[in-house]
């Protein structure tokens, strides 16, 4: 067995009413499993047209309250699509920036190679050079000695006709060259009457 409700509208002041303000019959049929809400509505509402503009306005208040979440929602996915692309542009930044430190450090890298390698070449050059001066050091006391060990123990004074040791001699110069003279006897060369005293010349240049 089905239900119905019966509900119209009439000018609410005169015939010549605006059409909005007129008030419209509409019949629903309900169906038995439906009766019962009609009735707890009617009980809530105080009357069948008070339960039907309630629910109504609750269908409103529902779509509008789905209106505004459909809004929110979408400010939302906006606002997480701009911090999205900011983040890619951020991802983007740092990505560039890693590209360009990586570039630096392999330059860096080229640049402490090189200057290891000269460094080591230096090192090399330096070692072999001083290798060399000790040759040439060790070969120039081999002549010291050589020339030392040919050196006279001791030079014969015409005067005193004595052979003198070299803490007796006094070199000075002559010209170009150097003399030695016997000290004690002092600077005397050869005479009409006396015999000299110098005992040997060297080249000084």
């Amino acid at each position: 067995m089905y239900g119905w409700m019966d509900m119209y509208m009439s000018p609410q002041t005169s015939p010549q009413a605006e059409p909005s303000r007129l008030r419209r019959r509409v019949i629903v049929e309900l169906t038995p499993e439906e009766l019962p809400l009609l009735e707890d509505a009617e009980r809530r509402h105080g009357g069948k047209r008070a339960a039907m503009l309630a629910g109504l306005r609750a269908e409103a208040e529902a779509l509008a309250g789905d209106a505004r979440d459909a809004e929110a929602g979408e400010k939302k996915a906006r606002a997480a699509a701009k911090r999205a692309d900011s983040a890619a542009q951020a991802h983007a930044a740092l990505l560039a920036e890693c590209a360009s430190l990586k570039a630096s450090l392999a330059r860096r890298t080229r640049e402490r190679d090189a200057a290891t390698a000269e460094t080591q070449r230096l090192e090399t050059n330096a070692q072999a050079a001083f290798r060399e001066a000790q040759d040439q050091y060790a070969a120039f006391f081999e002549d010291i000695a050589a020339l030392e060990d040919r050196l006279p123990a001791s030079l014969y004074c015409a005067r005193c006709e004595e052979w003198v040791p070299e803490p007796e001699w006094t070199w000075r110069a002559n010209g170009e060259d150097e003399i030695a003279y016997h000290t004690p006897c002092g600077d005397h060369g050869p005479g009409m009457l006396s015999n000299a005293t110098r005992l040997a010349r060297r080249r000084v240049a």
